[in-house]
């Protein structure tokens, strides 16, 4: 993700934000630099998107992957996502998918299963006496 020449850097949004009247960053829009997210169209995630688009392009799956990849280049730069809430909702839904879980709602009724303590049996030390000095040879 770059930004404009003369835009502001991703440090800056931040010192922006962090000001005072930083509430009111978005009446600021126009010192805002458009971000342009720059793609490799070889790369395998890319491509994979693309046959995607192909077969079916309202795939809201593939929406929202969409968005992580742009949320994820926007982090990379040292940007925030614009929904933070959003970005996490998004990413939980995808590791959800991943891992073939099919809710995300606690389970109160699950027991871990522990494993079994094992005892521990403490030794005595023996301490190890200092070998005496041989002072034969002084």
């Amino acid at each position: 993700l770059v930004t404009g020449e003369y835009g502001r850097s991703a440090n800056m949004d931040r010192i922006m934000k962090a000001q005072a009247l930083g509430a009111g960053a978005e009446q600021q829009s126009y010192m805002k630099s458009k971000k342009t997210l720059e793609i490799n169209p070889r790369h395998p995630l890319i491509i994979k998107m693309l046959e995607k688009v192909h077969e079916d392009s309202e795939d809201a799956a593939l929406k929202t992957q969409a968005y992580l990849l742009y949320e994820s280049a926007l982090l990379e730069s040292g940007f925030t996502p614009d929904d933070p809430k959003a970005f996490n909702a998004r990413l939980l839904q995808s590791l959800q998918g991943a891992i073939g879980v099919e809710s995300l709602e606690v389970d109160d009724d699950y027991e871990f299963p522990f494993p079994e303590e094992e005892e521990v049996v403490e030794e005595e030390e023996v301490a190890e006496e200092p070998a005496a000095a041989d002072h034969s040879e002084l």
